[in-house]
């Protein structure tokens, strides 16, 4: 499974399209948006940043797992995924084990369980999508339960 993120727009062509002349663009492969990868060295002050999806959270929230000295960050951040998307706890309900649970769930052919109408992490996107992490200390959120590091 790939993760791609796009950060920019292609500075080289018009949401992908060069003209009559040269049709596709040869840079983004007609994508009309470029990784970071992609855009190598060219200076970040000149690209144009692509919008945070609506299905990311707005902001990192206090108890984020990749705010320094969350429980997910013990132990090298052994808690964090490694590429998978991760999702927001806000909404989600604590259950008795101290694990967040979703209200629901969808089953992928793949294995993986996504929860319905949970949204990305803010925390999650930045370290996947180059921008800056959370700043500031991670706060016990302040609700019956936390979820454990597990």
């Amino acid at each position: 499974m790939t993760l791609t993120i796009y950060r920019y727009r292609c500075p080289y062509c018009d949401r992908g399209d060069m003209g009559d002349a040269v049709g596709r663009c040869l840079h983004c492969h007609g994508a009309g948006k470029i990784t970071e990868e992609e855009a190598g060295d060219i200076p970040r002050d000149t690209l144009t940043p692509l919008p945070v999806p609506p299905g990311v959270m707005g902001a990192s929230c206090g108890d984020c797992a990749y705010r320094s000295g969350s429980p997910e960050q013990e132990e090298g951040g052994a808690q964090l995924p490694d590429g998978s998307p991760f999702w927001c706890h806000t909404g989600m309900d604590v259950a008795a084990d101290g694990h967040y649970e979703p209200a629901g769930y969808f089953d992928a052919p793949d294995g993986r369980q996504y929860p319905l109408g949970a949204l990305l992490c803010h925390g999650w996107w930045a370290v996947n999508s180059g921008l800056p992490l959370p700043t500031g200390e991670f706060r016990e959120r302040q609700e019956k339960g936390r979820r454990s590091a597990t």
